[in-house]
């Protein structure tokens, strides 16, 4: 059977799906901050911190190429791309935050306040957000160039994520509709004698 949207599932096989999307979604949401919490500290000179930025980000670009590819196969792709973005995000900002955690540790007057793994993070949230509560800043030029990437980062981040995850699901569903569409003619032939 090809791809099929969410909607077309009967109240209980829908229900069953979402609840299953939920549980995955949680799951890696729980191996991408365990593993977060878990990732040591090193202090790191300024240049490193940017190296570990650019290698988190190239394991993010991967990550999104083989979840693109789920969406395209999968016989529930709306699921899927929420998934997607349940584990993809959050991977993107706990990249930001080791980065963060790693200045601060190389440097002590990069930021306001020593950086934790649980200030980090919130750190970054927050900078996401755009709220800038103002609690924790950026002092060092470095710290301030890094905040301002991931400034433009997340933007970039949000509308190319969004928009290949969306597309991705577009091509699932035509390609169910395909598949359903040749289904229906094969079927639909008189045997010849």
């Amino acid at each position: 059977m090809g791809s099929r949207r969410i909607a077309e599932l009967d109240r209980p096989s829908r229900r069953r799906a979402i609840g299953r999307s939920v549980a995955r979604a949680a799951l890696n949401l729980t191996v991408v901050v365990g593993a977060y919490y878990l990732a040591p500290a090193p202090g790191a000179a300024h240049a490193g911190a940017v190296v570990r930025l650019l290698v988190g980000l190239a394991v993010l670009v991967a990550v999104l190429t083989w979840q693109v590819r789920d969406i395209v196969r999968s016989t529930l792709p709306e699921l899927r791309m929420a998934e997607a973005v349940a584990t993809a995000l959050p991977l993107f900002l706990v990249v930001c935050a080791l980065t963060y955690l790693n200045v601060s540790h190389a440097d002590a007057a990069a930021f306001s306040e020593p950086l934790t793994h649980s200030s980090a993070l919130y750190f970054v949230i927050v900078v996401f957000g755009t709220v800038g509560f103002g609690d924790i800043v950026p002092r060092s030029d470095t710290a301030r160039l890094l905040v301002a990437v991931q400034v433009i980062l997340d933007l970039a981040v949000l509308g190319v994520m969004l928009r290949l995850l969306v597309q991705a699901v577009q091509r699932g569903l035509r390609s169910g509709d395909d598949a359903e569409g040749a289904g229906a003619t094969d079927s639909g032939r008189v045997a010849e004698p």
